[in-house]
């Protein structure tokens, strides 16, 4: 019971901090690209980055070992018989958090060269358009145009702007 409360206090104080250093919203586009063009373009990037050989990354090694030491101390609590919980975050905080996002960013890298190298350019999105972009679900269509709508805009033209 003590540690969840350590955990939910943690939670809830690094959570404020976070938000406040959030980077700003994002999207690809390019202006005068027709939707269906724009729908496959972002298809064949995203396989691209999906397709990224990560099996001899020294990041994902440690991702893989990390996850066969959280499963070891689930089943074996061997480590801190008292709290097993506690060596289960250690091992995520030391070998996988960081290592997680490293290799997503080389994944999300490959994405990127793949759009920029169609001639696409990343534009940030201004709070209104962060505000109506939450309100639609993911996968949807709707969502899908609204994005191709901010993205194919020449750059100046309303309130996004590249990045």
């Amino acid at each position: 019971m003590r540690s969840a409360f350590l955990i939910l206090t943690l939670i809830a104080t690094t959570g404020p901090a976070i938000a406040a250093t959030r980077p700003p919203t994002t999207t690809w586009g390019k202006p005068g690209v027709s939707f269906d063009a724009y729908r496959r373009d972002a298809r064949e990037c995203a396989v691209q980055g999906a397709k990224a050989d990560i099996r001899d990354w020294k990041s994902t090694k440690e991702v893989v070992a990390a996850t066969r030491d959280q499963d070891r101390i689930l089943e074996n609590q061997t480590l801190s018989p008292n709290n097993p919980m506690i060596d289960y975050a250690m091992v995520y905080h030391r070998r996988i958090r960081g290592n997680v996002e490293e290799v997503q960013q080389t994944m999300v890298g490959a994405v990127e060269e793949c759009l920029i190298g169609r001639g696409y350019r990343e534009v940030v999105l201004d709070r209104a358009q962060e505000r109506q972009l939450r309100k639609l679900k993911w996968g949807t269509e709707e969502r899908a145009r609204y994005l191709h709508a901010l993205a194919t805009r020449e750059p100046g033209v309303g309130n996004s702007a590249p990045v």
